[in-house]
């Protein structure tokens, strides 16, 4: 028991320290409901944790009654570490080499811990034998008063080496960033899912994804003939195309097939999705890929409340600590994973997260990329109408809007274009966003509204 109270206190203290890097006054700010919810869970696993081991080791747990509460505080508290640690079923997990849960490493730590407190207790000084230590593991007390102080140091000490090999030694789950810092997926990588066993999403079929060296599910960038005009499709997992079989059926893809049709030679398209970006994640794209592949077209692809997250997966990116030892933390507990995943779930809640805010922020970050399209002379369309119900943003000079027609928006259950579950296009979706795009860039449509 000692030895589990030492490893769930030290979970929850190192992953409270992970989660500071990504709180602060902007996200405060903006939405105070998401800020809360990120800090609250591991700072009330710590605070549990802690008092469970000065229970223990105190022997202040005495009597049915005291007995049963400590139980309780115990349940709550692993399933406070579980709700951090455990798989958040969340878009950010697609980038991560690793995305089996993190029982994997938490269990052999477990384990090591054990061994190290065992080895301590029957060899180290104030050793006990064998009846007292299995006292000492079973007991939710120490064998004896003058034990106390032994078992806490040699079960602090055992968590806290079996913690750091499980940061130090446990699969990869850093982030991949291209060479301009944007998040995305291992260059050049490709990668095949298998949605069969995932019960969270609706009939996906198996899916091949080819990345280029941007790390973008994409070909690679073609040099671009005189004449043709770059068009920049960027979004998040509706653009890289999750529940998609394969690159070709991709919007950008798709749009990129429908204007050769329309217009041979006069078009060169490029993909910049990625699963779980939003507004900030959009504009750092755009600033970045723009100027290095000659864009005079960029396609902003927005689906509503999720594009507002002020911890979209750039974000998360942008704020990871750059401090070896936080970073470890970061990486080897998924600290990324649950805070995105997180910030979502408050976003996701109309009435409860800070609506005006949130859309305050967002106007902001449109307006900026209004600016920039204007400065670089870049024809910015912001395709929209995915769904019936999302906040009309002000469109500055800067940007035009592309609504979809009302028979293409979700219809709160699958269909043709839709699957239901998960509210993703289908590629028969994505074919006919591609034919009505193509239309208007080819006869260039009306300009800018406000």
């Amino acid at each position: 028991m000692a030895i589990i109270l030492c490893c769930l206190a030290g979970l929850s203290a190192a992953f409270l320290a992970g989660v500071g890097p990504f709180l602060g006054p902007p996200l405060l700010a903006v939405c105070p409901a998401a800020f809360a919810v990120i800090i609250g869970i591991p700072l009330a696993a710590a605070v549990n944790s802690g008092v469970l081991l000065w229970l223990f080791l105190s022997r202040r747990v005495l009597g049915r009654l005291a007995v049963a509460a400590f139980l309780l505080l115990l349940a709550a508290t692993v399933l406070l570490v579980l709700a951090m640690i455990g798989n958040m079923d969340d878009a950010l997990q697609l980038a991560f080499a690793d995305r089996e849960g993190l029982e994997v490493s938490l269990y052999p730590a477990l384990l090591l811990a054990a061994g190290l407190f065992c080895a301590a207790r029957l060899a180290g000084p104030g050793r006990t034998g064998l009846r007292g230590l299995a006292a000492e593991l079973v007991l939710l007390r120490p064998a004896d008063a003058s034990a106390s102080v032994r078992m806490a140091a040699a079960g602090l000490l055992s968590a806290a080496f079996s913690i750091a090999a499980l940061l130090a030694f446990g699969p990869d789950r850093g982030p991949t960033l291209n060479r301009h810092g944007l998040v995305s997926f291992p260059a050049g990588a490709t990668t095949v899912e298998d949605y069969s066993g995932n019960d969270e999403v609706d009939g996906y079929p198996p899916a091949v994804n080819r990345y280029n060296s941007l790390g973008y599910r994409d070909r690679e960038p073609a040099v671009l003939e005189p004449g043709c005009r770059r068009v920049l499709v960027v979004g998040d997992s509706f653009v890289w195309g999750l529940g998609i079989p394969d690159n070709e059926h991709t919007l950008p893809a798709l749009l990129a097939g429908a204007l050769e049709r329309r217009a041979p030679g006069r078009f060169d398209v490029a993909a910049a999705g990625f699963p779980g970006n939003g507004l900030y994640g959009y504009g750092r794209a755009v600033k970045a890929l723009v100027p290095e592949l000659d864009v005079d077209i960029v396609i902003l692809s927005y689906i509503g409340g999720n594009d507002h997250d002020p911890l979209d997966s750039q974000a998360i990116m942008d704020r990871s600590p750059e401090s070896p030892l936080l970073r470890a933390v970061v990486d080897g507990l998924r600290v990324r994973q649950f805070v995105h995943a997180c910030s979502r779930r408050v976003l996701g809640r109309p009435g409860w997260a800070d609506t005006g805010r949130t859309l305050a922020q967002a106007q902001r970050q449109v307006d900026e990329l209004g600016d920039f399209g204007r400065r670089l002379g870049v024809r910015l369309v912001l395709l929209r109408g995915y769904f019936r119900e999302v906040p009309r943003l002000r469109l500055s000079s800067g940007i035009e809007a592309f609504d979809l027609p009302e028979e293409l928006a979700y219809p709160d259950s699958r269909n043709r274009y839709w699957y239901g579950k998960d509210a993703h296009p289908r590629p028969a979706l994505n074919e006919a966003v591609a034919e009505l795009l193509a239309d208007r860039l080819v006869k260039a449509g009306p300009g800018p509204e406000g």
